[in-house]
C-alpha cells in the first residue's frame, strides 16, 4: 500500500475527491482545505493499494495536478485496517504483481545516469574482474559482476523501450555507449 498526497488548486479538489472515491483500492481519504501554501490550495491524502496507483495517477495527471500542484507517493510498511483489507480485495490484480510505472521510471532513470559514481563502480568492477581472470577465480569474477553498475542502465533501456520514453532511452544510450566499448 502507498500513501498518496495531492496538493491541488481549490477548484479541482472536488474532482480529485471524485477520482479517489470512485477508484477501487483507495481508502483513508482526508482533506485539508487551504492547507497547501506553495502552490496554494488544498491537501488531499489517501492510502492506495499498489494495483490501483497507475490508473489513479493517470486520472490525476488528466486534471493537470502534476503541472500546477504536486503528487507524491510513499510506501507504507504496515497498515492495520479492515478498510485497507477490503480495498486490497476490491482492486483488480495482486499486490505482488503490481508495477507502479512512474516509480519504476524514476528509479531506473536516476540509476542510469552517467555520473562519477557510476564510472567509479564500473572501473572497480573491471579491476576486480581482471584480478579474477588473472588468478583464474570464478568467484572473483562473479564479485565483479555484483559491483558493476550496468544493470540499472539495462533495466532503464527495457523500461524506455516498453514505454517508448525517448528521454530515458537517450540517457541510457549515452551511459552504455560511453562505457561498454572500453570494457570489451
Amino acid at each position: 500500500m502507498l500513501h498518496l498526497r495531492v496538493m491541488c488548486r481549490a477548484e479541482v479538489t472536488d474532482a480529485v475527491l471524485d477520482k479517489l472515491r470512485n477508484r477501487p483500492g483507495a481508502v483513508h481519504l482526508t482533506i485539508a482545505r487551504g492547507a497547501a501554501v506553495d502552490p496554494s490550495g488544498d491537501l488531499v491524502q489517501a492510502d492506495v493499494v499498489r494495483e490501483a496507483v497507475d490508473g489513479l495517477l493517470a486520472d490525476l495527471c488528466e486534471l493537470g495536478i502534476d503541472h500546477v500542484g504536486g503528487i507524491t507517493l510513499q510506501p507504507l510498511d504496515t497498515v492495520l485496517s479492515d478498510a485497507a483489507d477490503a480495498a486490497a480485495l476490491a482492486a483488480p490484480g495482486e499486490p505482488a504483481d503490481a508495477v507502479v510505472w512512474e516509480e519504476l521510471i524514476a528509479r531506473t532513470g536516476d540509476d542510469s545516469r552517467l555520473t562519477f559514481t557510476f564510472l567509479a563502480f564500473l572501473t572497480l568492477a573491471c579491476l576486480i574482474a581482471v584480478v579474477g581472470v588473472v588468478t583464474d577465480s570464478p568467484i572473483t569474477v562473479v564479485g565483479a559482476m555484483v559491483v558493476g553498475p550496468e544493470f540499472a542502465p539495462l533495466a532503464a533501456l527495457a523500461v524506455g523501450l516498453v514505454l517508448r520514453r525517448g528521454d530515458l532511452l537517450r540517457r541510457v544510450v549515452l551511459a552504455l555507449v560511453s562505457v561498454f566499448p572500453w570494457r570489451c
